[in-house]
């Protein structure tokens, strides 16, 4: 996938982290922008809102319908509860005058109760088609909804996982990286003070102190010396532990022309493995130097990297 998920879950990477470090941050981060940017959408989805405002509609139609069912139940068992007591009462009392204020009492009592039961039922007055067909499609409508509601719920929680896990395999990126830099300085004769003119030479050098076990790299200075107003000094080199062709070669390359009176200065990391020897092959690939004996380069190891 495109949001750097894959390149975090990737062996390699945790196999030596120091050298992943880059790698593993650069992804991580381009996950979290990407999951940032989903949820946003997710949050600020107008198919999200729209539905939900759709839910909300139709169960407020959904209830006005049965509203408007049971006020009409009320009525007519209202009317018929009152027209039956003014029947019987009639019937048992001939001489008496029912005032109609005594019968609404009866009545409204027995419509509340009916109403605490909701259970009421009109004889003879079956339902209008229309409502419940009107009822049905509401319904069927809102389960729709709310099917799609559900689906970009669980979209929305399957990315907040992921930024989950992502966060954590960053996490455990700099708690499980226990690495550090160490200072020193080892000089080598023959590179002290170089001035080579079109030619190409090679130089192999002893590391004279055993550095630790679990050094991972040989920090290498380079620097020229230019001390003229005209003149040249070209050096290129190639730079490698003997032994540790899987590390790989670290090059340098310095082209310097009419610099009067400068120097110039940078380092640069050697791969290393203990296992493999002791020793550093520094190969000339291209040199130029013309201006003086004051026109030279100087290489140095400065430092290591343990993890």
């Amino acid at each position: 996938m495109g949001n750097g998920l894959d390149e975090l879950k990737k062996q390699e990477y945790w196999e030596n982290p120091i050298y992943n470090i880059p790698s593993l941050l650069a992804n991580a981060f381009k996950f979290l922008i990407n999951a940032r940017e989903q949820l946003v959408q997710l949050v600020e989805d107008p198919d999200l809102v729209a539905s939900q405002k759709q839910v909300i509609d139709l169960q407020a139609e959904i209830l006005q319908c049965k509203k408007e069912q049971l006020q009409s139940l009320q009525s007519t068992v209202k009317a018929s509860v009152e027209d039956t007591a003014k029947a019987e009462l009639q019937k048992n009392l001939p001489q008496q005058d029912i005032a109609q204020a005594t019968v609404k009492p009866i009545v409204s009592t027995v419509v509340q109760e009916e109403d605490r039961s909701k259970s009421l039922m009109v004889l003879n007055q079956p339902e209008e088609e229309g409502d419940k067909s009107r009822l049905a499609k509401l319904e069927a409508a809102l389960q729709t909804i709310q099917g799609q509601v559900a689906s970009l719920t669980i979209s929305k929680i399957e990315l907040q996982a992921e930024l989950e896990v992502t966060t954590e395999l960053a996490r455990r990126s700099y708690s499980n990286s226990t690495w550090s830099l160490v200072r020193t300085q080892v000089l080598f004769a023959n590179l002290e003070k170089l001035k080579l003119h079109q030619t190409t030479p090679s130089y192999i050098e002893t590391i004279p102190t055993p550095l630790p076990e679990n050094t991972r790299a040989v920090i290498i200075s380079v620097f020229c010396n230019f001390w003229n107003s005209d003149g040249h000094a070209y050096l290129n080199m190639d730079i490698q532990q003997e032994g540790n062709e899987e590390g790989g070669v670290t090059k340098v390359e310095n082209t310097h022309y009419k610099a009067y009176a400068n120097t110039f200065y940078y380092e640069v990391f050697v791969p290393w493995d203990s296992a493999a020897s002791d020793r550093l092959m520094f190969t000339v690939t291209n040199s130029y130097q013309t201006g003086g004996e004051n026109n030279w380069y100087r290489i140095r190891m400065v430092g290591y990297v343990t993890a």
